[in-house]
């Protein structure tokens, strides 16, 4: 496998961060995945419209996931180990959320809107050309996201990849 989607499946180096903050990021890490873990294991799930998700992968398609961040536990649990590459910020927060992902079995592709955003578009894409599907989780912070809506528009990186 290449070394760019290698690198999506391993944990980021801590060493940029304090002793407390890296003590912070672990233990953050550690209690969503058995949070997500203990209430995906108590969620019963109901797909409606599965076919069209077999339809876009039909003969070899990468189908792109994006949902909005209030998504995140049982779409986490939903998807995992399915080697997923997923875009998270890259804010202290967005360092222990790579690493629960992880654990789930999906890789972390570092940026944001504000921070790193275009790098992590062309990560995303250059690890869908090689064969992983991706994902992009949506801030509630974004401006254009609606209180309530059926159709809600996507941040740019998200519209891009």
């Amino acid at each position: 496998m290449n070394t760019r989607i290698n690198r999506a499946y391993e944990f980021a180096d801590l060493s940029g961060y304090s002793f407390l903050d890296r003590l912070k990021i672990r233990a953050g890490d550690l209690v969503f995945y058995l949070l997500i873990n203990l209430i995906g294991l108590t969620a019963r799930f109901e797909v409606i419209g599965w076919e069209n998700h077999e339809k876009a992968e039909e003969n070899g398609g990468l189908p792109i996931y994006v949902f909005w961040h209030d998504r995140i536990f049982l779409t986490t649990y939903w998807w995992r180990k399915r080697r997923i590459v997923v875009m998270t910020s890259r804010s202290f927060d967005g360092e222990y959320i790579a690493r629960f992902i992880q654990r789930f079995g999906y890789g972390a592709v570092r940026g944001s809107s504000t921070r790193g955003g275009v790098g992590a578009v062309v990560t995303s894409a250059s690890c869908g050309w090689l064969g992983s599907t991706i994902a992009s989780a949506l801030d509630p912070s974004f401006p254009s996201r609606p209180s309530v809506s059926v159709t809600r528009p996507a941040p740019p990186g998200a519209s891009v990849l």
